[in-house]
């Protein structure tokens, strides 16, 4: 095991030790000068049960009692980086203030800047009455230096810095003009563009604006927050010119999904940084959990602030970090399997905690298949599924179960499990097994006949009103609730009783259940009949589904189009297909885990490549079917559709080219 005094003379050996465990710096030693709390996105609202006033009351007291016990007993800043209201209003801004001034004692100094919420409701003039300190100050505290920068206006763009840059300027050449190797603290709310984790490229948190100016100091020490991205995972800790800190929150944690859904815990978030200053200049920042009211076990160390050439938390981790690996005898188990489902359950893998973590995993599936003409077997693969390790928890869990869906019933299964780091390392081993999954009694659907009865949704008009008759699965026989007055009429045209919707209120709503749902995870195909009776300038929705998640018909009416939603992995695919007014289209839409095909009429007109696992909406409101529009976030209709449908169907796998051509005739 490493001493202090060992991995910072490794750290400033370059020795690329990015992560330690944080007994090596459990207690204090004697020579620490400086303590300071270090958080932001604090998102107080304007009553105190709310969590995020328990968190910071929490980490505040947890603060005071960690100092007393320490050798050096001073508890001297408190950082704060903005986003300490949820909308700037006096009501919440004040009882922050409220907080602090209960539980922090007079020599502890406040260094806060302002956030993008700070700003809404509000003003920079209120927000310093408040608060009793200007939104951008220097202050020397035991003869460090401490910059504070507020954004000026409560947007994210590029350019809300730029009011005070010459201000900026001045104060870091200030600070930095001892010629020591003293770190210099700058805190902010939006973190530089390409530094921590969550402002890098692809995702959407950064500012390009302090990118030039502060590769002049490598001395700084950069704190920015606004990403809510976990503080424990290492890329929160940026080193190139300078050194940068992602500050986490005490809300709610947002991280860039990729192939993973947001935690289902993504509200137990309760990220701080206790920083400690040592008498020859080294920086230790252990990692603090509101939640748990304890800390993480692990540290970040600046050994030597300013010695560029000897920083440790580089890009060079994507390269030399280890990669995780499991232990000996672990397994993967299956259980729970039903006709459609089946959970895997697997332990967590291991890592060297001096270079990463666990991140997340891989689980990888195949499908044996039989060929009706050739007899011959193939494993066909599913999308793969992802699934967190769950390390930005401080009980996260010593092991893990993932629920499969969308599988076929009497079919047989392979599957693998791969751990993978943050710096996109794999493991070398990885969990495997098969399972198979029992016949279904309920369906009774031929998947292969030439024009095949649709299985999860089928709707139809008679002169009274809608049908919903899925032929095999009594459990989708849903009822179709009408919402105002369609009429019903015998159109020649369509060859079919059509739906006649006015454009303004009237539209039919299914409700679906989770259950349901999880049938429509690999794979889908969706189709209706519809005629646009005017194209009016707005948005309308035929046949719709979509609600932070989901899929659907719906037309443009400004580019006299028709666009096919599809959200996969929590990002939506659009595909767009020219349409005029006056005439009925069938249109289809496929999915089969790899590629989104659009049919009009059975006739190929669009098609997009893309991989992953069909999501919908976590809004339970929202989750309907509707036909005459799509559904809104309260469970309503919008996009009100101005025609006539005939028909609308789901099935719960890709049809083929022929088949989309049989249905649609």
């Amino acid at each position: 095991m490493f001493s202090r005094r060992s991995f910072l003379a490794a750290a400033g050996a370059s020795a690329g030790l990015f992560f330690v465990p944080r007994c090596v710096f459990a207690d204090s030693p004697d020579d620490v000068v400086l303590r300071a709390a270090i958080v932001s996105d604090v998102h107080y609202k304007n009553r105190r049960d709310t969590p995020e006033v328990e968190r910071l009351e929490r980490m505040l007291q947890f603060v005071n009692e960690y100092s007393a016990s320490q050798p050096y007993k001073n508890f001297d800043v408190l950082m704060i980086g903005g986003d300490m209201s949820d909308n700037g209003r006096v009501d919440q801004s004040g009882l922050l203030r409220d907080s602090l001034k209960k539980y922090l004692k007079p020599e502890t100094k406040w260094i806060f800047c302002m956030g993008n919420h700070d700003h809404y409701g509000g003003n920079r003039q209120i927000w310093e009455e408040l608060f009793e300190q200007p939104a951008n100050k220097r202050v020397e505290v035991n003869g460090f230096q401490f910059i504070t920068l507020s954004c000026e206006k409560g947007t994210m763009r590029d350019g809300d810095f730029h009011y005070a840059m010459p201000w900026l300027k001045e104060q870091l050449d200030a600070a930095c003009a001892d010629n020591t190797n003293k770190p210099v603290f700058l805190i902010h709310h939006y973190p530089v563009r390409g530094t921590v984790y969550g402002s890098c490229l692809p995702d959407r948190w950064g500012t390009g604006d302090l990118c030039e100016l502060l590769k002049n100091y490598p001395r700084l020490i950069d704190f920015a927050g606004h990403s809510h991205y976990p503080t424990t995972d290492p890329r929160s800790a940026w080193q190139g010119e300078y050194t940068a800190f992602g500050t986490g929150t005490l809300s709610y944690f947002i991280m860039r999904y990729d192939k993973l859904t947001r935690p289902a815990e993504y509200r137990k978030a309760g990220n701080a940084y206790i920083m400690e200053i040592h008498a020859d200049n080294s920086v230790v920042l252990k990692v603090y959990d509101a939640v748990t009211n304890k800390f993480f076990d692990c540290v970040y160390v600046v050994a030597q602030p300013g010695a560029v050439d000897k920083f440790i938390y580089t890009n060079k981790r994507y390269e030399t970090s280890l990669p995780p690996h499991w232990a000996d005898g672990a397994a993967a188990t299956v259980e729970n399997v039903t006709p459609v489902s089946a959970d895997i359950t697997f332990p967590q893998a291991k890592w060297d905690v001096h270079e990463s973590i666990v991140h997340s995993y891989r689980i990888d599936v195949a499908r044996l298949s039989n060929d009706a003409q050739s007899g011959a077997q193939t494993w066909i693969d599913l999308p793969s599924q992802y699934e967190w390790s769950q390390y930005f928890f401080n009980d996260m869990p010593d092991s893990l179960t993932v629920k499969l869906n969308g599988l076929n019933w009497n079919s047989q299964y392979k599957y693998s499990v791969t751990a993978l780091n943050c710096f996109e390392k794999e493991s070398e081993k990885k969990l495997e097994g098969t399972f198979a999954t029992p016949a279904d009694p309920e369906e009774c659907v031929d998947q292969n006949a030439a024009k095949p009865d649709a299985n999860v949704l089928n709707v139809y008009f008679a002169p009274d009103g809608p049908v919903n008759a899925p032929v095999n699965l009594k459990k989708t026989q849903k009822a179709v609730e009408v919402i105002g007055s369609p009429s019903y009429v015998t159109d020649p045209a369509a060859g079919a009783v059509v739906a006649v919707f006015d454009g303004k209120t009237n539209h039919c709503q299914i409700r679906f259940t989770e259950e349901e749902y999880s049938r429509l995870s690999n794979a889908i195909s969706y189709t209706a009949k519809f005629k646009l009776e005017k194209m009016e300038p707005r948005l309308m929705a035929p046949f719709g589904n979509t609600q932070i998640g989901g899929y659907n018909f719906r037309v443009d009416g400004k580019k006299k189009q028709l666009e096919v939603w599809m959200e996969i992995d929590k990002h939506y695919h659009i595909l767009y297909i020219p349409i005029e007014a006056g005439k009925y289209y069938s249109a289809a839409c496929v999915y089969d885990g790899k590629t989104i095909v659009v049919y009009l009429n059975g006739v190929e007109k669009a098609r997009k490549a893309v991989s992953g696992h069909l999501t919908y909406t976590e809004t339970p409101e929202s989750r309907s079917f509707c036909i005459g529009s799509d559904i809104s976030g309260k469970g309503t209709g919008e996009f009100f559709f101005p025609g006539r449908v005939a028909y609308a169907r789901v099935y719960s796998w890709a049809l083929t080219p022929e088949q989309v051509k049989a249905v649609s005739e």
